[in-house]
């Protein structure tokens, strides 16, 4: 999310969220070069919930039509042969890591965990982003208007409450 900010660009969130919890999980505090101000989640389950619609298995055109109804590839791109050829590969391994994994140990991090969803969000909605709660002492949550990709289409208002939670 902190690339998406800085760029005025969005990645896909979901997929940073899982990896950004799993550095923090798996660094040990004194092995990381600067201590965790605060992680902040969005668009994705918490890990210790399972995929509960997995796609990364799917044929190529079942995987690009379920990638299609996050709304947040252009239709120039997924009708573009050339470029999902080359890109297939990353996006199922992507999708690969994000949906097999599960955390089994629920341990607390040391740092406040802040939560955004959209409104409209059919992958992560309020009550799965609120369980992103037991992973910390100190948790925020706020909905934003739009769907998945809600970073782009509240780009503004995500940019000030990202700025809210750093000061």
């Amino acid at each position: 999310m902190i690339s998406c900010i800085k760029r005025q660009k969005c990645k896909e969130h979901p997929r940073r969220t899982i990896s950004s919890w799993d550095f923090l999980f798996n660094t040990p505090y004194d092995k990381r070069k600067k201590p965790c101000i605060r992680l902040m989640v969005s668009g994705s389950r918490a890990p210790h919930i399972p995929e509960l619609r997995p796609i990364c298995r799917l044929s190529d055109s079942d995987f690009l039509d379920e990638i299609s109804h996050f709304e947040g590839t252009p239709s120039e791109i997924l009708n573009n042969k050339e470029i999902v050829e080359f890109f297939m590969p990353l996006l199922r391994a992507d999708f690969t890591m994000d949906e097999q994994y599960v955390l089994q140990d629920k341990v607390k991090l040391s740092c406040p965990i802040f939560a955004f969803y959209g409104a409209n969000d059919s992958e992560a909605d309020g009550k799965d982003m609120d369980k992103w709660k037991i992973y910390t002492d100190s948790f925020g949550i706020k909905q934003f208007k739009g769907k998945h990709f809600f970073v782009k289409t509240s780009m503004e208002s995500v940019i000030e409450e990202v700025n809210r939670q750093l000061e």
